[in-house]
């Protein structure tokens, strides 16, 4: 591929193996895209083209390296992609519509905007969490840089909450109950006493879940100016009351969710981004893809021909 000639679409094929793919994804203009279909749904449309049996279908497979290990395995590689989406569409025009509706030169699928990256980190911060009752992440940011991270927990020194730190958590109390008897401390909290006032004013906060009203007190005290959540919070009362809170602070509220990255059903979508350059990771033939519409890319290549 010449060098400048990056910028336009691809589709590459011929990538057979995740060595060869991982060369591709080293560059910040490839989105790997994998093609599969149910077990069943295949050998169905193999019955169309002569197929005996299910048995012989799946020897057949076998032979191919399917699940194998073996280095013609395509799994490994498809492990491997960006995009995985679920061919179980009847008709080539179903599989087209579904492609399409996973609007792939989105360039948010290549490079995240802000949002989707500090609410992906609020999200990697969450894995921290032990709450027994739900892991919450949250991140404080200025001029798009981190200022703080939190988690939910129970306060420094004390068990943890899944060892029994937190007796409220651990019993039965539903969510957005008995509040006042839970000693964990919220990831709004710790992060907010991370950074402390003097780093929070003027900021935004990302967070996996929108705050509850406890929160939502501490964040428009700390002169926060903007509120991005990636999910709700349950207890709707606690909800409206924060939201009516926020909108008197003058606090820009907004919920992000992340784009999806794998899925598919018949030619429904089932993501809300896109991404650039596609390398087609799939195993069905040449007469399963899609067929030429507005939306082909500019050029078909064999990975072989491609500058590495």
């Amino acid at each position: 591929m010449s060098h400048n000639r990056w910028r336009e679409h691809w589709v590459v094929w011929g990538v057979a193996t995740a060595h060869d793919l991982l060369k591709l994804q080293k560059r910040p203009f490839v989105l790997a895209v994998a093609v599969d279909a149910p077990v069943l749904t295949r050998f169905q449309r193999a019955q169309a083209n002569g197929a005996a049996d299910l048995a012989q279908f799946l020897a057949l497979d076998q032979d191919r390296g399917y699940m194998t290990g073996s280095a013609s395995d395509p799994y490994p590689m498809m492990a491997l992609a960006d995009v995985t989406i679920i061919n179980n569409a009847g008709t080539l025009d179903a599989l087209r519509a579904t492609v399409l509706d996973f609007q792939l030169d989105d360039p948010e699928r290549l490079r995240p905007s802000w949002d989707t990256y500090f609410i992906t980190l609020a999200h990697l911060a969450a894995r921290r969490s032990n709450c027994m009752k739900k892991r919450v992440g949250c991140i404080v940011t200025y001029d798009n840089l981190v200022v703080s991270t939190g988690y939910n927990g129970t306060p420094r020194g004390l068990a943890n909450c899944a060892s029994g730190g937190c007796a409220r958590c651990n019993g039965n109390a539903r969510a957005g109950v008995a509040l006042d008897a839970c000693l964990c401390l919220h990831a709004e909290e710790n992060a907010l006493l991370e950074a402390g006032m003097r780093a929070t004013s003027g900021a935004t906060l990302y967070c996996t879940m929108f705050p509850c009203l406890g929160c939502a007190k501490k964040i428009v005290q700390a002169k926060v100016v903007t509120v991005v959540y990636s999910a709700p919070y349950a207890p709707a009362d606690d909800k409206r009351v924060a939201e009516m809170l926020f909108g008197a602070a003058g606090i820009v509220v907004r919920q992000h969710a992340l784009v999806a990255t794998g899925g598919g059903s018949g030619g429904g979508a089932l993501a809300s981004g896109r991404g650039g350059n596609v390398v087609y990771s799939a195993r069905t033939s040449a007469t399963d893809r899609p067929g030429a519409d507005s939306s082909r890319p500019d050029s078909v290549l064999p990975f072989d021909d491609m500058d590495q």
